[in-house]
């Protein structure tokens, strides 16, 4: 039973979605590590490995496990902190300034840039895009590290913080400065109109929108390349990375899991922990969550839950209550 409170609802072809309750999230693995960085799934490229990395290492899980399995990704002090898939496979990037490509215990290092660290990666225009200290790199898994000073992309900023494709342009948030600029291959634009509270966490291409997400606990979206940036969520403590399973497009922000279902509907506050959350990593299956080191998990998708597996006239049931 539920209620739907709207009472303008309309349409012929509509969903109704109802809260489920979650259950608690338990405690999975303690690695010892002060914070974990840089999740990714790669259900994308045909495997069902999911990571969280931290220094010199690689937690590995599967889409549907509860164990995790450590392995040791580089042999100095580097912390693994940005991860992307490019060309069919997973790169990693930290305190080093170097790139590290592989999965499970076997990683190579394949390149390092001239720079301090690595803040940042993206795949774009058949390149992947290095971000660091005022600086983007381009690496080509033929020709390898561009080294031609006039293919760095030089932005006058402290820290490329994040960096997503979206709409054929590269969208990339930074940090001392914190402005949004795009580059289309040759140009790059700085978005003079748009301003954000915090420095930038990461940014998510959702059901033809773009989100990004900051440190002030800040959600900003926007609706095509030539549209306006919106705040749509804002919350107490600083929001993580954005991670996709189920159609859902979570968030967290604090203490607290936010959830996004379509692109007509807002963020819900789906839990809340008694801790501040690091990460967040999503799959068909589970939803785990990282603090201090420390990974958990829930196995009931939480969230909103579609009542009924065919559309319904919204305007016969606006305000009413279902059984």
């Amino acid at each position: 039973m539920f209620d739907y409170a709207s009472t303008s609802a309309s349409g012929t072809n509509a969903e109704f979605w109802y809260e489920a309750s979650p259950t608690e999230f338990q405690l999975s693995l303690a690695t010892g590590e002060s914070k974990l960085y840089a999740p990714i799934n790669l259900s994308g490229i045909g495997t069902d490995e999911i990571y969280f990395f931290g220094s010199q290492s690689a937690y590995m899980n599967t889409q549907s496990g509860l164990s995790w399995t450590k392995y040791q990704t580089t042999t100095n002090s580097e912390i693994n902190e940005s991860s992307a898939i490019y060309d069919g496979n997973l790169y990693i990037g930290g305190t080093n300034a170097e790139i590290y490509q592989g999965s499970g215990g076997s990683w190579e290092p394949i390149t390092q840039v001239p720079a301090v660290s690595i803040y940042s990666l993206e795949a774009y225009n058949n390149n992947l895009m290095i971000g660091s200290l005022g600086q983007i790199f381009q690496y080509n898994v033929v020709s390898g590290l561009e080294t031609n000073p006039d293919e760095e992309i030089d932005v006058p900023v402290y820290y490329i913080s994040a960096e997503k494709e979206y709409g054929g342009l590269l969208f990339i948030a930074t940090e001392d400065p914190n402005y949004i600029y795009t580059y289309d291959g040759t140009n790059l634009i700085q978005n003079t109109t748009f301003s954000f509270s915090g420095n930038p966490v990461s940014m998510s291409v959702y059901q033809g929108n773009l989100y990004l997400s900051t440190t002030a606990g800040y959600i900003y979206q926007l609706n095509g390349i030539n549209g306006t940036w919106t705040q749509v969520l804002s919350g107490s403590g600083s929001a993580t990375n954005f991670s996709q399973a189920n159609g859902f497009l979570y968030v967290a922000i604090g203490e607290s899991i936010y959830a996004l279902k379509g692109t007509n509907s807002s963020f819900i506050n789906i839990y809340t922990t008694s801790f501040s959350i690091d990460t967040i990593l999503a799959t068909a299956y589970n939803i785990w969550i990282t603090s201090a080191g420390n990974i958990y998990f829930t196995t009931t998708e939480v969230g909103w839950t579609n009542a009924y597996s065919y559309p319904v006239n919204a305007s016969i049931y606006a305000g009413n209550q279902f059984k």
